[in-house]
């Protein structure tokens, strides 16, 4: 017979139990016929277990009861996404080897407190105290980061017909406007709110940007900059756009930028524009010079570079078997024979002195190769009344010194431009580098029309003139 259990009582037993697993008694793994059969075919793997995948669940050996889509959601973005494989040899510390070894050898495999039971997929039995699952009749274990208890206190029962849901996390605002927004001299609110997913609010519109986000900072960090919200005006135009970004951490020493721009027109909430989702790939042409050096060119921005890369810093194998230049030849002539990266930095400011801000990004330029990163490579937006328009690009390349081409744009990316005063250089950003080294740097940047140069400062050449 099927109990008769209030939300409210089992949201409180949920809560005991994560702070004392004990308190429940372990399920014992299902070894019925039924539970047995194709067991062989169905997946062990987790990288095809995502939102849309059906789940039911079972707790402590009592039945199955089937989740909605925002716990499926939830479940894989918190537990199932959270997760790594626990090889005790890769930890650091012996006493971190030695406690998972133990962890690994003395674990009971048939025992679980929740089991999950994804389409397709072998049982997974999950054990809160221990915060690790595997898949049922497998021995590897997958420790889960991060805290989900409260995830587990949230959860809210139907018995009547045997569905669970996830009642969701409280929602913190991280961004705030006030302001007529769309040119009706009605003031709206504009908002941006975190709970496990993303949302942008205008008024009573609602636009989810994301319906589970992988918030956590452990093993490593997700995320290096939070959700941030820009109220941008356009040239000629009287309807502000509404930009949200974040940076993401990548192989826990990279970063990868996420942004939206948004338009709110007839009171509705209208995506124009997603960073990467909707940005053109671009046809990169490249031709090896000789000295290491590699011409770059984007035709579609009529821009030309010449890249010098160190042979120092990349062993190629290859490189001893044949001639080198021949080699080089093969890796760079010829068209997209390199490829951008993902987006790695961005900046919203005014890059020309008109009043209004363009959208900048950054992106790496590398090989097909591991680990050669050629250059790096800036596109510029500028934010139009209607649509977002990718105007110009710049390579970095033709300076001596790359790593003072890459403070000069990252400075202009957050600061608009590098300002003078009295002739000289005035910005934190280079305040260590040698003037006349900086200087150098900038001219050879205008000559390429890449800079032009102001009274106050040195600003990106917009118009390529």
């Amino acid at each position: 017979m099927i109990r008769k259990i209030s939300a409210i009582i089992l949201c409180a037993l949920f809560a005991a139990s994560c702070s004392n697993s004990s308190s429940t008694k372990p399920g014992k793994s299902d070894t019925s016929a039924v539970m047995q059969i194709e067991t062989k075919s169905l997946s062990t793997s987790r990288d095809d277990i995502h939102e849309g995948t059906p789940l039911q669940i079972q707790f402590s050996g009592e039945e199955f009861y089937t989740a909605t889509p925002e716990l499926i959601s939830a479940i894989v973005s918190n537990i199932v996404s959270k997760s790594e494989e626990i090889n005790p040899e890769v930890y650091e510390t012996s006493e971190m080897r030695q406690k998972y070894k133990e962890l690994v050898s003395n674990y009971k495999f048939d025992e679980y407190d929740i089991k999950f039971r994804f389409s397709k997929h072998r049982d997974i039995l999950f054990s809160r105290k221990e915060n690790v699952f595997h898949f049922e009749g497998e021995n590897r274990l997958y420790k889960v980061y991060g805290d989900n208890s409260r995830l587990l206190m949230r959860l809210v029962f139907d018995n009547g017909n045997n569905t669970i849901k996830y009642m969701g996390e409280s929602k913190m605002v991280l961004g705030l406007h006030e302001g007529d927004i769309d040119g009706d001299s009605i003031l709206e609110k504009v908002s941006l709110e975190q709970g496990s997913g993303l949302s942008l609010k205008v008024d009573d519109k609602e636009f989810v940007i994301a319906k589970e986000i992988n918030w956590q900072i452990s093993p490593y960090r997700t995320v290096i900059e939070p959700p941030t919200l820009r109220i941008v005006l356009p040239k000629n135009s009287r309807h502000f756009k509404i930009v949200v970004t974040i940076v993401w951490a990548t192989n826990k020493i990279g970063s990868t930028v996420e942004m939206w721009v948004f338009d709110y027109r007839k009171k509705q909430i209208v995506k124009m524009l997603e960073v990467p989702a909707d940005t053109h790939e671009l046809d990169i042409t490249t031709k090896y010079m000789g000295d290491h050096t590699v011409k770059v060119e984007i035709p579609q921005f009529k821009e030309v570079s010449l890249v010098k890369f160190n042979k120092e810093e990349f062993i190629f194998p290859e490189m001893k078997l044949k001639n080198e230049t021949k080699w080089l030849k093969e890796l760079f002539d010829g068209k997209n024979k390199v490829f951008a990266s993902s987006h790695t930095s961005y900046g919203v400011k005014d890059l020309d002195e008109d009043g209004y801000d363009e959208l900048v990004t950054c992106r790496g330029v590398y090989t097909g190769l591991m680990n050669l990163g050629l250059c790096r490579m800036y596109t510029v937006y500028r934010i139009a009344p209607k649509e977002i328009i990718p105007i110009k690009v710049i390579i970095e390349g033709n300076v001596n010194d790359r790593l003072l081409q890459n403070d000069i744009m990252d400075t202009i990316m957050h600061n608009g431009k590098i300002k003078l005063s009295g002739g000289k250089i005035n910005d934190n950003r280079l305040i260590y580098r040698f003037q006349e080294d900086v200087i150098n740097a900038l001219d050879a940047m205008v000559r390429d029309k890449q800079l032009i140069k102001g009274i106050d400062g040195y600003y990106i050449n917009l118009n390529g003139e």
